[in-house]
């Protein structure tokens, strides 16, 4: 018998808000798929702009990150950029995703695992 295929924890109500996981357009650094967008906790954003050139024109300043999950490759990784004149991608992990009771866990998700098992309970603010 085969066994049924593992999947990401997602959310209880993703019926009704949608997935915790939609499709993007990123490309997985492993395989070169398209893969899948993690996005709880929320990724991180922020820009600024200012007249700081010698000539007095604006300079725009961005940088963000996103998290990602392959699920052929079971990977989770993270792409930070920074925007000031050209756009500078890195692109850190990857790392494994975890396979626990049915479920591959992110690295956010095992972390959660971890402190429900010390204290009983899932950590204040996280979804269930």
């Amino acid at each position: 018998m085969k066994n049924p295929p593992l999947k990401l924890k997602d959310w209880n109500n993703k019926d009704k808000v949608g997935t915790r996981f939609p499709p993007s357009t990123q490309i997985c650094p492993r395989c070169k798929q398209p893969v899948l967008r993690d996005t709880w906790p929320p990724d991180s954003t922020g820009g600024g702009m200012g007249t700081c050139k010698p000539d007095g024109s604006s300079h725009y300043e961005g940088s963000g990150s996103a998290k990602f999950v392959c699920l052929s490759c079971k990977i989770a990784f993270k792409v930070s950029y920074t925007d000031v004149t050209e756009r500078k991608t890195v692109v850190s992990g990857p790392v494994d995703l975890v396979e626990k009771d049915g479920y591959l866990l992110t690295p956010y998700d095992v972390w959660r695992e971890k402190v429900k098992e010390e204290t009983g309970q899932y950590p204040q603010g996280t979804y269930i």
